[in-house]
């Protein structure tokens, strides 16, 4: 910091041309400037200060700063935080100390030149001259706001907060892909809810108390949650209905087969399609007599149909819901830094 004072002026060419001399802090009138919003507040260290001939002295004191923000965690881990520090005279007025940025300008930008990002990077920065008047003062204060852009750097958190959830999408739309009849689905629909409870428990434990907000993660992630179980209805549902020997109503099946070509429905045993090689596993409780019930799964007509269509259809609406749980977050994300641009 650096003020002038015309009372130390002198010529350099009477006194040896010495123009600058060094001064202990005590032996010199100094501004009280302190940070408003600081959590600790912190006296600057005694190193000596630079007396210009011209008047002018400057002072690097050293020292740390600790001050409160609030964080938005929002869109944790692809977050961007706007934080202010506002400096200013702790007693006096403007009419005593007007507070000004180093070259005198209402807004300038913070000088990172020698600045080294660890956990947060500031993305931009800039210092703003403020005149205000406190209810029943007669004088006006003025203060220093310098407002920072941060984004979080930390590598880690993405990938323990996005790859859980990943997976989990992945294993929830491959369950589609296995036949009714299988106990596969059921295996791996439990494996994609419990990755999905334990990865929402494991943010619950990461992140900090955010107030009223939610973080959009924690949002996908219970969403997700909802799908799965949602998703288990339906595989208990199409248990049982593959197992019936008996026919579907017309008014069910007209309609079926006029967009069967849509829905690319075949004698694909992947997709819900049971072909007539595989033994259900209700079969197995026939005391193995299943030459009887094989001729009852036609492959392409009856309830089969039906289940390989609903198959078809909820992993169109999945891969849909999916899409944009990840756009809405990633992308909303990317577009909050616009909002919070000093």
């Amino acid at each position: 910091m650096s003020w002038q004072d015309n009372r130390l002026k002198w010529a350099p060419s009477n006194y040896e041309n010495i123009s600058v001399v060094h001064i202990g802090p005590d032996k010199i009138w100094k501004p009280d400037l302190m940070v408003f919003n600081s959590v600790k507040h912190y006296e600057f260290e005694n190193t000596d200060v630079s007396l210009v001939s011209s008047g002018t002295i400057w002072w690097y004191p050293p020292g740390n700063v600790e001050t409160n923000c609030a964080l938005d965690y929002t869109y944790w881990p692809w977050d961007y935080q706007r934080c202010k520090i506002v400096i200013g005279s702790w007693t006096r007025t403007g009419w005593d100390i007007d507070v000004n940025t180093l070259y005198g300008n209402n807004i300038t930008a913070v000088d990172l030149v020698n600045y080294v990002p660890g956990a947060w990077e500031i993305v931009s920065g800039i210092q703003k001259r403020r005149e205000m008047v406190e209810w029943g003062d007669p004088g006006e204060y003025v203060e220093l706001q310098v407002i920072l852009l941060l984004r979080r750097r930390s590598f880690l958190d993405k990938k323990v907060a996005i790859l859980p959830l990943l997976v989990s999408c992945c294993m929830i739309l491959a369950v589609f892909w296995i036949h009714p009849s299988s106990s596969n689905r059921l295996r791996l629909n439990i494996a994609a809810c419990a990755i999905l409870v334990i990865s929402v428990l494991a943010l619950r434990s990461i992140l900090p108390l955010s107030g009223g907000q939610i973080p959009m993660i924690v949002m996908m992630g219970s969403g997700l949650l909802v799908l799965a179980i949602g998703q288990l209805i339906l595989i208990l549902c199409l248990f049982n209905l593959v197992a019936r020997v008996d026919s579907p109503p017309n008014f069910v099946m007209s309609p079926l087969q006029m967009v069967s070509t849509f829905l690319c429905l075949g004698n694909i045993p992947l997709i819900g399609q049971v072909p007539a090689s595989v033994v259900p596993p209700w079969a197995q409780s026939q005391g193995g007599d299943t030459e009887a019930l094989q001729p009852e799964l036609p492959k392409l007509k009856g309830w089969n149909l039906i289940a390989q269509a609903l198959d078809r259809i909820c992993f169109i609406l999945y891969l849909c819901i999916i899409f944009l749980f990840l756009v809405s977050y990633i992308g909303a994300a990317t577009a909050d830094i616009n909002s919070k641009t000093p």
